[in-house]
């Protein structure tokens, strides 16, 4: 399926190509061709290759973790809302229940210290949770990394056991502390 610009019944322009495989390529098209720089999320990879396409193949680019990708923009945002001259700002942040700026970097450090690594072939086991998130500066007494821990843990990879680093970070970016106590309120 596709959804963008057409020219004489053929896809041309600014579109997004829907693959029967769950894969979605976003960028532009001549002639019902790839071309110029676009991006392909492969989904059941959890994959993101961004490249430069010339007559509908690749020619170079880079494949990315999404969630590493996202993460490093969570990071800013979450960066630039927290030192915000804004106090409604800094409030929003401060009550939010999400995981800080600084939270998630030391995460991601911690994490790629402690598995020599941040590609998709390394991981960290669920008994090895808790001195991750010391080694981040959480307080593992606190409820908060309790339930951290426990989203973690249920992100294991069936085969190897071990949690990738892209669901850490999926993980991380999603985890909301408080949400428990949101919902109960309402």
């Amino acid at each position: 399926m596709y959804a963008g610009q057409w020219v004489d019944d053929r896809r041309t322009g600014r579109g997004i190509y829907f693959s029967a495989n769950g894969d979605i390529f976003v960028g532009s098209f001549i002639r019902d061709r790839k071309e110029g720089m676009g991006t392909l999320y492969m989904i059941n990879r959890q994959r993101k290759y961004v490249a430069e396409y010339l007559n509908g193949s690749p020619q170079c680019g880079t494949l990315e973790q999404p969630n590493k990708v996202l993460g490093a923009q969570v990071v800013a945002v979450r960066r630039q809302r927290a030192t915000s001259t804004n106090a409604a700002m800094r409030s929003v942040q401060a009550n939010s229940g999400t995981l800080s700026d600084k939270d998630l970097e030391m995460l991601r450090h911690s994490f790629t210290l402690m598995a020599a690594g941040d590609s998709p072939s390394v991981g960290l086991l669920p008994h090895q949770l808790r001195e991750l998130c010391v080694m981040a500066g959480l307080d593992p007494a606190a409820e908060a990394t309790r339930l951290l821990v426990a989203a973690l843990v249920a992100r294991k990879e069936a085969g190897s056991g071990r949690i990738s680093f892209d669901s850490c970070m999926k993980v991380a970016l999603h985890f909301r502390e408080k949400v428990g106590a949101l919902a109960r309120h309402w």
